[in-house]
């Protein structure tokens, strides 16, 4: 026996027989791969959790009909609902993979719902076992996985757009303030669990997982379609090409409304886990980790790279999106060097409204690319734990709480007040912060109102 750690998970492989995960707090999923010796383009699986029945899955027919881009390789997907002492069960997806050329043996992931495939990797499962019939070669094994922490409903608390912002109060309550010519301020009643501010109107995903949004519906954009939902997106760029909202239903499906002169609403099928939108297009990250992009294509921002993502941020009309390994990969407009991104590995990244964007290294550190004519790519020393990209300037919070802003400052936007601060985003020619106190600074841009932050208490992420 081989045991495997690495990332969220323990992978204990045995041949013949299965091993319970020893580690508190882990789920383990014993799963048998079955393949027929008379047809071997024929898989079969079984799964159960740990005290659990081969029944509750049964042995069902898995085939490998899911091609990777690049395809070389082939796949099969297949889920189990895991129980959990003392809080919500979760769901397990199962992954099956076969190299599409020669065929050789099969390989296995395996990740919680909302995690990453790429977080384990890939595994070896030898099927080096024979049922008494000869009928069929098998093989077993038991992955321990690590669940996700239960979700924090407060994960988008501040949201700040063009010209207005938004924040959910402690009692799940939205606030906005700044420019209000079509209602944009004008929030409804209820309680939310996340918000996504844009150019003129803004959306908010209810704690039912319903979609409201609200302000101009020049372009059906504040017509939110029914159903629940788990997150959604707005442009912040200001311009009336921003007019559209994505979302991602409970499925993994994504769906569009709004303004749809470039086909920006017209969402490709599939499931995802992850999505942006920009001014005229949007991307989104399918379960597999492959990133898809739809809208506007004519600087290549439909035109995503090949590969394996765990998360994007999503410009004008340049994007960029963190590889599973951590390094960065940019694709769309490049006149000021926004592809440019540099080596190493990162954690975070936020690609501006317009020609420039900023990641968090690994290290803290931070590093910027694209537009510099006001020095918004000149990056202060770190380390630093959050950071967020406006138009023109770029803002990052240090270990300390205290923020730090560079870059264009004509209406104040790197001005930034003395903290400590545990949150903040940037847009427009303002920004706005989260005070440890759970009170909001902003700043820049106040002559609409901006920076004229309401009282009283709000959520952190």
């Amino acid at each position: 026996m081989r045991i495997v750690t690495i990332g969220l998970f323990a992978v204990l492989a045995a041949v013949g027989g299965t091993m319970a995960a020893e580690a508190q707090g882990r789920a383990a999923v014993e799963v048998r791969v079955w393949n027929s010796v008379a047809d071997p383009d024929r898989y079969f699986i079984s799964a159960r959790y740990e005290g659990g029945s081969w029944n509750t899955l049964g042995t069902i027919p898995l085939p490998l009909d899911g091609e990777t881009a690049n395809g070389r390789f082939r796949y099969g997907d297949t889920s189990l609902d895991v129980p959990l002492e003392g809080r919500d069960g979760i769901r397990v997806y199962i992954r099956v993979w076969q190299a599409t050329r020669g065929q050789q043996g099969v390989h296995i992931s395996i990740r919680p719902e909302g995690g990453s495939w790429g977080t384990l990797g890939t595994v070896p499962l030898p099927l080096n076992n024979t049922t008494a019939s000869g009928s069929y070669r098998y093989g077993d094994i038991s992955l321990a996985v690590t669940p996700p922490p239960p979700r924090d409903d407060s994960a988008v608390a501040l949201a700040v757009g063009f010209r207005h912002a938004c924040a959910l109060r402690d009692s799940g309550e939205v606030s906005c303030w700044g420019y209000n010519p079509d209602g944009q301020t004008d929030a409804p009643l209820g309680t939310f669990t996340s918000l996504s501010v844009g150019y003129r109107h803004t959306c908010g995903l209810r704690e039912s997982g319903e979609v409201s949004c609200w302000g101009s519906n020049s372009d059906r954009q504040t017509d939110a379609p029914p159903g629940k939902f788990r997150s959604l997106s707005v442009s912040t760029v200001g311009s009336s090409l921003s007019n559209h909202t994505c979302a991602l239903r409970e499925s993994g499906e994504v769906v569009c409304w709004g303004r749809n002169s470039y086909g920006q609403t017209n969402a490709p099928p599939g499931t995802f886990r992850l999505l942006s939108v920009g001014s005229s297009h949007s991307c989104a990250i399918r379960e597999s980790g492959e990133v898809a992009c739809w809208g506007n294509p004519y600087q290549g921002q439909t035109d995503p790279p090949l590969g394996s993502f765990r998360s994007l941020s999503v410009g004008a009309v340049h994007m960029c999106a963190l590889r599973e390994s951590g390094e960065i990969a940019c694709w769309g407009e490049d006149r000021w060097g926004q592809m440019d991104a540099p080596a190493g590995t990162f954690r975070s990244l936020s690609a501006g409204a317009i020609r420039h964007t900023c990641a968090l290294r690994e290290s803290g550190d931070v590093a910027c690319w694209g537009e510099n004519n006001w020095g918004q790519t000149d990056a202060p020393s770190g380390p630093f734990r959050v950071l967020s990209v406006g138009d023109g300037h770029s803002c990052a919070i240090r270990e300390s709480g205290e923020v730090v802003c560079s870059g264009n400052n004509n209406q104040g936007q790197t001005d930034a007040p003395s903290g400590p601060f545990r949150w903040l985003s940037a847009s427009g020619y303002h920004t706005c912060a989260l005070r440890d106190s759970g009170e909001i600074a902003c700043w820049g841009g106040g002559h609409v109102g901006r920076a004229g932050a309401p009282s009283g208490t709000f959520r952190a992420p």
